[in-house]
């Protein structure tokens, strides 16, 4: 895997934007809160890499620290996502019986209705911070997580090393933490790999709808947001490179998500 062009591209872009997401503060670039009202939507040059938006503000810089409210969205969401998920497919699938049939007629409620129409009535409720977003979208992303735990936990449990454990007298929290829990890493890494990408994807279009990250925050989805319009008149640089800094994102993590499968497989 690790001799891959292909995983070795994806993971140096994801590597350097979760370094620049981390560091932009102390990079040789602009400010990207500054405004400056007579520079505004000044094209790509020298100076203005990306060129300026309405406000004056340095398109290369804002992308740049767009990044971080990405690296702190989407693993923040994976992570709920996979522990909440994962904790109702083992019971579900572990359990069976009585307890099976409610988490999944729960579980199908919530899969019945668009992720982004659940994600958009709960961050109208709350203040939209990069975590609290992240929080969001992985409680949501949690139920179809749990369908896939549920099926790899019904599997396992039909194996003769569940059947010595529950034979040795162990209790169940033991059984699913100890025995079964190790034989699903390679489904928690690829779900986590998946989840983030999706989150990605989810966070942007909550940002573009105008209740993602707020203002002045610099975020990908909500640079797009303001200034998509503008495309009709021929300036494109404000929302060309956030839309493809999304892109290559979402591209790189599709290749290592499917390199992780790959091996793990």
């Amino acid at each position: 895997m690790h001799r891959s062009p292909s995983f070795l591209l994806a993971a140096s872009i994801v590597a350097a934007l979760v370094v620049v997401g981390l560091t932009y503060q102390w990079l040789p670039i602009q400010d990207p809160l500054i405004t400056r009202p007579f520079d505004s939507y000044l094209p790509p040059s020298l100076e203005h890499w990306f060129g300026t938006d309405k406000f004056g503000r340095d398109v290369f810089a804002r992308v740049l620290a767009g990044s971080r409210t990405v690296i702190i969205i989407a693993p923040v969401a994976a992570a709920v996502a996979v522990i909440f998920g994962g904790l109702i497919g083992f019971c579900a699938g572990y359990f069976q019986g009585v307890v099976d049939d409610v988490l999944s007629r729960i579980i199908d409620a919530v899969l019945a209705v668009p992720t982004i129409l659940i994600a958009l009535a709960v961050v109208v409720a709350v203040k939209p911070t990069p975590i609290g977003v992240g929080a969001i979208i992985g409680l949501i992303f949690a139920a179809p997580v749990s369908r896939t735990f549920r099926s790899t936990v019904l599997a396992e449990t039909t194996l003769e090393y569940v059947a010595q454990a529950k034979l040795r007298g162990e209790n169940a929290w033991y059984v699913m933490l100890v025995e079964i829990l190790p034989n699903t890493l390679p489904v928690v890494v690829v779900e986590f790999s998946v989840r983030t990408c999706f989150a990605i994807f989810v966070a942007a279009s909550l940002s573009f709808l105008g209740f993602g990250v707020q203002p002045p925050t610099p975020d990908w989805g909500l640079m797009i947001n303001e200034e998509y319009q503008q495309l009709v008149a021929g300036i494109w640089w404000p929302t060309l490179f956030p839309a493809l800094a999304i892109a290559l994102l979402v591209t790189s993590m599709t290749l290592l998500t499917e390199r992780f499968a790959e091996v793990l497989e």
